[in-house]
């Protein structure tokens, strides 16, 4: 994602919005829900800078890491929270919004059982989506799975 996404284009001073804006619409929020304003992706941009990654010719983009020296360390808002958000902190605050566990219900649905049914599904008690958070949430705690 870092790569495809402009992650690394993602700079202190002139944050490119691409990765925030995709990890919102197409990972964790969906899109068109209301779920998170133009701000919250600006906000979350600056969040995310700081990832840089080495390049070779025949080999391509290789060793992503991040570089806290590159990343903007100044005060954020972000889903009406404030705070001094780095990459772990926007993964955090994406999963965390309850607009996630209904979006997280219908992508994992879909992916199983054909759309029609997908739409159905999503309009599910708030006990099914509880119990898919709860699922969700000790699996992104386990050790083998990292955010």
């Amino acid at each position: 994602m870092l790569k495809w996404l402009n992650g690394t284009d993602n700079v202190k001073g002139a944050p490119n919005e691409n990765y925030a804006r995709e990890m919102m619409e197409l990972f964790t929020l969906g899109a068109d829900r209301g779920a998170y304003s133009e701000r919250d992706v600006r906000e979350q941009a600056r969040s995310l800078t700081g990832w840089q990654n080495s390049w070779k010719s025949g080999k391509g983009a290789y060793n992503f890491r991040f570089v806290a020296r590159d990343h903007d360390s100044g005060m954020k808002t972000v889903f009406h929270r404030s705070g001094n958000f780095d990459w772990q902190d926007a993964c955090r605050l994406c999963v965390s919004h309850p607009a996630h566990p209904s979006f997280f219900v219908n992508k994992l649905w879909s992916y199983f059982v054909p759309v029609a049914r997908a739409a159905r599904r999503s309009r599910g008690s708030r006990r099914s989506i509880g119990r898919a958070t709860r699922s969700h949430r000790s699996s992104a705690r386990s050790s083998s799975i990292r955010l």
